[in-house]
């Protein structure tokens, strides 16, 4: 992994960490300021984990109280779950949200993830339900495309503003 830390500006903190068990990394997790973005009481925060054993993490899922039971889509080949799709409850009785969508990396861009949000959308509409929400990372382009091609219309989104003030900058400082 390459850190550009040298180039990093001074007034940004950012700090890093490794989690261990047996010996072997199993997550890593950084926070930190842009200068770009910069604000004293702002961070960004990236955690990754290590895949966890099959059963775990279904067992974990399937605990999920949102979960909505049947609304859930997997991609199975050889044996091998190559990816997911699952539909929670929301706040209205009508309405669901996709929980999750994820293919892994070696089958991304092979339509596998669509085939799977069709199959939960499908269920939806079979059971009553009159609309699915989701939400994107906005630079996650494929799946942006598959949402649009499954008719998803973008909403209005909300922005991040700040503006900072000298004065509260000095106090924060003391």
């Amino acid at each position: 992994m390459e850190f550009n830390d040298a180039r990093r500006d001074p007034k940004c903190r950012h700090g890093r960490w490794l989690a261990e068990r047996g010996g072997e990394a199993v997550g890593y997790g950084e926070y930190g300021q842009r200068s770009s973005s910069y604000h004293p009481r702002r961070f960004l925060l990236q955690i990754i984990v290590a895949p966890v054993e099959k059963d775990v993490w279904m067992s974990a899922l399937l605990k999920n109280p949102g979960l909505v039971r049947g609304a859930c889509s997997f991609g199975v080949k050889d044996g091998e779950y190559i990816g997911a799709t699952m539909l929670r409850s929301s706040q209205s009785d009508n309405d669901l949200t996709t929980g999750l969508t994820g293919v892994r990396r070696p089958y991304r861009r092979q339509e596998v993830a669509l085939a799977l949000k069709v199959e939960t959308l499908a269920w939806a509409k079979r059971n009553g339900y009159l609309q699915v929400k989701t939400w994107n990372e906005a630079n996650n382009l494929g799946m942006l495309g598959i949402n649009g091609r499954l008719g998803f219309v973008r909403q209005p989104a909300w922005l991040d503003m700040v503006k900072v003030l000298k004065e509260e900058e000095r106090q924060e400082e003391r």
